[in-house]
């Protein structure tokens, strides 16, 4: 989130210099409930429950509070909106103007459709890799012995990612550049 919060500050900077952030605090608190929810899905997909529909949840908030980012702009600073916001969009990248148009097509699916095009597989991770929550007692923590050469027993755990495209190569290639959502 912190290329999407400067991509946001270089947004609000005028003519007469930077706007202050004290005036687009309404956009701020959704960048942040963005930020928000991505750190729940961040933290759910390391979870080695099969189960449960907390990341969709989290995914389905996400879409929608990223997306809201510069509609709430758009209101609150509608005169920065409409002198800024074309040209800003205009120098994106190829791949964060694709990257934008994806994610707006998965919020469109995800809020007024069947849902995000998720791919959903199980990954075995070594046991040794399983992380605790914070303050776990360390007597609940999960150890391992063996002898040598002989590796640790694994444990499945749920990978999502995203569709892009629909040929093999591309996908690929996006997921090498932006990364599962397991990140």
């Amino acid at each position: 989130m912190d290329a999407i919060e400067s991509r946001l500050d270089s947004l609000v900077v005028d003519v007469d210099g930077v706007v202050p952030m004290a005036e687009i605090p309404k956009t701020l608190k959704k960048l942040r409930e963005a930020r928000f929810f991505l750190a729940k899905m961040t933290k759910d997909s390391r979870s080695t429950k099969l189960a449960g529909e907390d990341f969709d949840f989290y995914l389905s908030a996400f879409l929608s509070a990223g997306r809201s980012v510069t509609l709430v702009l758009q209101v609150e600073q509608q005169d920065l909106y409409d002198a800024q916001y074309g040209p800003w969009e205009n120098r994106l990248t190829p791949q964060d103007q694709a990257l934008m148009k994806f994610m707006n097509g998965q919020r469109v699916a995800e809020v007024h459709l069947l849902g995000a095009d998720v791919e959903t597989t199980v990954e075995m991770v070594p046991i040794t890799q399983i992380e605790m929550e914070p303050g776990t007692d360390p007597r609940y923590s999960i150890s391992w012995w063996g002898p040598p050469g002989v590796p640790p027993p694994e444990i499945g755990r749920k990978v999502r990612l995203f569709r892009v495209c629909r040929d093999r190569a591309s996908s690929v290639r996006f997921l090498l550049c932006f990364g599962r959502i397991n990140l």
